[in-house]
């Protein structure tokens, strides 16, 4: 990267034996499970938020949350996630084009990367407005929603530093422990759009 370019923000450790997406799809269903509408593939990071698609995902992003407070993982670890998972159902593949199902592990870990990229997005005020001027009030009640787990989070950080002394250098961080991830319901969202279903 050269001088002066973005800083990227280091990406906590996930405990790969307790990342999964299990819960998720058994809540969802195989047929509604990875329809992440206009995240499948059409909106890339540096494009603006699709908040009808966003505020879709509000269940799915709940049990990432208990994962990762902040919405940040690295792509190896949700394509870690996705493989398992779409082994454990092969039921998810057999919907996708055979064409998308060459590199479907890859496409969805790529797609949720960006999904948790936009939600974090809606952290800073500005383009929160942003995204909620773009939204019925039913998305933009969900978008809030979003946007709450990564405030309460930020929150809850700074009062506990504030309250705790001074003290020695921490030691080397550990592994995010991942053991909860969506291991609570995941509420059944709208039917969203099945971009993935549609050959590219």
């Amino acid at each position: 990267m050269k001088k002066g370019g973005a800083r990227r923000n280091k990406v906590s450790e996930v405990d790969q034996e307790q990342l999964h997406l299990v819960t998720y799809v058994k809540s969802q269903g195989v047929t509604a499970a990875f329809n992440l509408g206009k995240y499948s593939k059409t909106v890339l990071a540096q494009h603006a938020v699709s908040a009808p698609d966003l505020s879709d995902q509000l269940g799915l992003l709940q049990g990432l949350a208990n994962v990762s407070t902040e919405l940040a993982m690295k792509y190896s670890d949700l394509k870690a996630a996705v493989t398992e998972t779409v082994r454990q159902f092969p039921d998810v593949k057999a919907k996708f084009t055979q064409s998308q199902q060459a590199t479907l592990n890859g496409d969805l870990a790529s797609s949720l990367l960006v999904l948790l990229n936009h939600a974090r997005r809606l952290k800073d005020p500005k383009r929160y407005q942003e995204a909620c001027s773009k939204a019925t009030a039913q998305q933009e009640a969900r978008l809030g929603q979003i946007r709450a787990l990564l405030v309460g989070s930020s929150a809850k950080k700074k009062k506990k530093k504030k309250k705790q002394p001074a003290s020695p250098p921490a030691s080397p961080a550990t592994s995010v422990k991942t053991e909860d991830l969506l291991a609570i319901h995941v509420p059944r969202s709208p039917a969203t759009s099945a971009a993935w279903q549609k050959p590219i």
